[in-house]
């Protein structure tokens, strides 16, 4: 299921969608959530659920993502166990 940005939704739409996140994490049904970059802070503070976490950043170079404080975060999140990062100017054939 894909989402908007959170800073497009309403604080309505951001509780449905971490209710259908928790739903998903609770059925058992997979052992990781994967999601984009701009959905981790918003994930992290409001799943409350014990499962692995993968996220991508595009357009982040792995030097930005160890300088950043919210790269650090994530970096420094046991729960997060793989950032995949899309350099900017790379493109995928």
């Amino acid at each position: 299921m894909s989402f908007d940005k959170p800073s497009k939704l309403d604080k309505t739409e951001i509780k449905a969608c971490i209710n259908h996140l928790q739903k998903v994490a609770d059925s058992h049904a997979t052992r990781v959530l994967s999601f984009p970059g701009w959905w981790y802070s918003t994930i992290r503070k409001h799943l409350n659920r014990p499962i692995d976490l993968l996220t991508w950043k595009h357009r982040t170079t792995q030097f930005e993502l160890f300088l950043t404080p919210s790269g650090q975060r994530m970096v420094n999140d046991p729960q997060l166990k793989v950032i995949l990062i899309k350099d900017k100017d790379k493109f995928h054939r």
